[in-house]
């Protein structure tokens, strides 16, 4: 069952004085505050909190005689007309729910590991290789020198191209795990700390912020639009943005009965999981050619990761915790009207979202935005015509 509260708050239309006409305004709604959620057993359901507020758009001119308006902190007819009745702009790039679990259950299962050495062992050859190439690549090109033929641009693209896909794919990726090492020990104490928590009477929860999908965001420049046509027509500009941010809440419950484990058996699965002690499904998914582009648009490796089961953990529940904040804004101005002055205030649009969404974790269709790195990847691969993980 659903339980809905909603607050309200309320500001004056202003006054408006033309042809002996007074008129004093009236109350309306400028801020309305929504919240929803599940009552049923249990925690961690749905739950919705909206806000929608303005404040600002007032119109001032002040007495001029008989024919000339006069307005006193007269709300625009535009905001008037309407009230908090208007929502966010349409933000692209976001992954799907499914896809967006998928990916939290990846970075919070306590089987997660924190340097895949089976992984990193396997492609030591090919690090080799490409250390070997990239120096006969290098000699080749002192000795030729830069002659400036389509050959020779053609070769020195193709080196460039094989040195950065060493760089991203074999160098990069040695040198974080190296660092990585040098914490093993604090990494092993923390997964120590998660088994101990799986194997309470509430299972391991965790809340994380999708961080590395980043703020998404929609923006409007400075747009023109009329926020009082009667009266006096008025032509003013407003610019907009919404921002949209990501995180989610995972519960993991043990498969098997934890509590007997003792504290030397309990480091010692913590160890292995940090290290990533095993090979399965995962490891030979980051071992096959081509699996991260596969992974950009169709997110496979996370669900491998999910179901690496090296310490004995199921997930529970996720939910996807999404922020989105929307802000119009219009900067006011003041100009000559007859012989005093007509303002506007500054105006804003305030539109609030804070969502709890239950949904299930699965591989889904996604299609991000490529950065500045992964598009030069991308180059590289087709300079030199490589195959890479």
């Amino acid at each position: 069952m659903s339980r809905v509260r909603q607050t309200l708050g309320d500001t004056q239309t202003g006054v408006t004085n033309r042809f002996g006409q007074y008129d004093p305004g009236y109350s309306m709604v400028n801020y309305a505050k929504t919240t929803s959620d599940e009552v049923a057993p249990g925690d961690n359901l749905a739950f919705h909190s909206s806000v929608r507020s303005f404040t600002g758009f007032l119109l001032n001119a002040p007495y001029q005689g008989y024919y000339v308006v006069e307005w006193r902190n007269k709300l625009v007819d535009a905001i008037r007309s309407q009230g908090t009745n208007f929502g966010h702009l349409a933000v692209s790039g976001i992954p799907t729910l499914p896809a967006l679990a998928e990916k939290a259950a990846a970075r919070t299962t306590p089987s997660r590991p924190y340097v895949d050495v089976p992984v990193e062992l396997l492609q030591l050859g090919d690090l080799v290789k490409d250390i070997k190439n990239l120096g006969d690549n290098l000699l080749l090109s002192q000795t030729r020198g830069f002659r400036r033929t389509t050959q020779a641009i053609g070769s020195h693209a193709q080196n460039l191209g094989s040195a950065n896909l060493s760089l991203q794919f074999d160098l990069l990726p040695l040198a974080e795990d190296l660092l990585k090492i040098c914490n093993f020990q604090e990494q092993v104490d923390r997964r120590v700390k998660e088994i101990q928590r799986l194997r309470s009477a509430k299972g391991l929860r965790r809340t994380i912020k999708l961080g590395e999908l980043g703020d998404y965001e929609a923006t409007i420049p400075l747009t023109s639009w009329n926020p009082q046509s009667f009266d006096v027509y008025i032509n003013s500009s407003y610019s907009a943005r919404t921002r949209v941010r990501l995180g989610a809440h995972c519960r993991w419950l043990p498969t098997m009965d934890l509590s007997n484990l003792s504290a030397g058996s309990m480091r010692e699965l913590a160890r292995k999981a940090v290290l990533g002690l095993t090979f399965d499904g995962s490891s030979a998914w980051q071992l096959i050619p081509w699996s991260w582009l596969v992974d950009w648009c169709y997110n496979i490796g996370d669900w491998f990761k999910v179901n690496r089961n090296i310490i004995p953990a199921q997930l529970e529940s996720v939910c996807i915790l999404r922020h989105t904040r929307s802000e119009y804004v219009d900067e006011g101005w003041s100009v000559p009207f007859g012989s005093q002055t007509l303002t506007l205030s500054r105006g804003v649009n305030f539109a609030e979202d804070k969502e709890r969404i239950p949904t299930v974790a699965y591989p889904d269709a996604q299609f991000p935005f490529l950065s500045g790195n992964q598009l030069g990847i991308l180059g590289s691969l087709a300079i030199t015509g490589r195959r890479t993980r």
